[in-house]
């Protein structure tokens, strides 16, 4: 992975007369991307909400509080997905490429949010920033292997 964002040109200096259109097409440029990570952190949380359950109900199964039993194929599922996961969350946590285009998307939509985005979708823009940036740079607690904390918590 190649950071995109280097090759957009930069803003050189703030009175250049092109800044605001740079920006908004930096915005725009880097936007298809960042749509896709927030999926990603979609089927991440959808990920670890059925891992929990499907735990919840093979302890259940293993406590004899049911009259079932897991399956051994349920165990090895969930440690494959566990596997997944946490690959997944290492290339994040590895890609330094990817925080750099989101340094740059997030400079380019603060640049001038009503000029990049428009008045209207402000607040979705700052919720999504605001989620990329807990996903990508964590929160003080866990910096790292976000994914891994959610498992935890």
């Amino acid at each position: 992975c190649r950071s995109v964002s280097r090759a957009i040109p930069m803003v050189s200096s703030p009175e250049d007369p092109n800044r605001d259109a740079l920006n908004k097409a930096t915005f725009h440029c880097l936007g298809p991307f960042f749509a896709k990570l927030t999926k990603f952190i979609e089927f991440t949380d959808k990920a670890i909400s059925v891992f929990c359950a499907h735990v919840g109900t093979a302890a259940m199964a293993e406590s004899g509080q049911t009259q079932t039993t897991a399956p051994r194929a349920l165990y090895s599922a969930l440690i494959k997905l566990v596997d997944a996961l946490q690959k997944m969350d290492n290339l994040k946590d590895m890609k330094a490429c990817v925080h750099n285009d989101f340094a740059r998307y997030k400079r380019a939509w603060q640049s001038n949010p009503r000029e990049v985005v428009g008045p209207e979708a402000q607040q979705a823009v700052f919720e999504l920033t605001h989620t990329l940036q807990m996903f990508l740079t964590g929160e003080l607690k866990h910096p790292k292997q976000f994914v891994v904390f959610k498992l935890r918590s």
